[in-house]
């Protein structure tokens, strides 16, 4: 009877992991990403851990590529983005304004201290963000143990290395 539900259990994972490499690799595929999409220390783990992975993700590269491409959505500004281009173009019309000799436009501002008309009157400054540096730290672990042991710990170590990576690039592009 365990050996049944053992069995089982490896046909449910072995199933499992085939179908989720050929849905990732036909994303890829149909992408137009490079293999792997340039994740080959993942590539090597899979590899060596279970090769039916890997040929699965494979053979759903292989039919992504013969589909037709899909591309990814547009990159979405930051949000920052759109209210400095705003900001900017208030700040021409008003440049227009002053120097046609015009009077700053008034600002419907109820219960303000006085009744009359509020102004605009603040200085011009300009301001620019420039992306910083960043640092990051790289955590390197050691593991002992069953060969599972071992793959998941580096496997688990390769993932927070990467998120730190992607957290720090996209830190430092703003």
């Amino acid at each position: 009877m365990w050996t049944f539900l053992v069995r089982l259990g490896y046909v449910a994972i072995t199933a499992a992991t085939i179908i989720v490499g050929v849905t990732l690799g036909i994303i890829d595929g149909r992408r137009r990403r490079r293999f792997a999409y340039g994740r080959w220390v993942c590539v090597v783990v899979v590899g060596l851990t279970g090769p039916w992975p890997l040929f699965a993700y494979a053979l759903g590269y292989g039919l992504g590529r013969l589909l037709p491409a899909r591309h990814p959505p547009t990159h979405r500004p930051h949000p920052s983005v759109g209210a400095a281009q705003q900001g900017w173009i208030e700040a021409v019309h008003l440049h227009r304004r002053l120097v046609a000799g015009e009077p700053p436009p008034t600002v419907m501002a109820p219960g303000f201290i006085g009744p009359g008309p509020v102004h605009l009157d603040a200085p011009f400054t300009y301001s620019r963000f420039y992306g910083t540096t960043v640092t990051y730290g790289q955590s390197s672990t050691v593991a002992f143990g069953p060969p599972a042991v071992v793959v998941g710990a580096a496997v688990g170590d390769l993932i927070g290395n990467s998120i730190a990576r992607a957290r720090a690039a996209s830190l430092a592009q703003w």
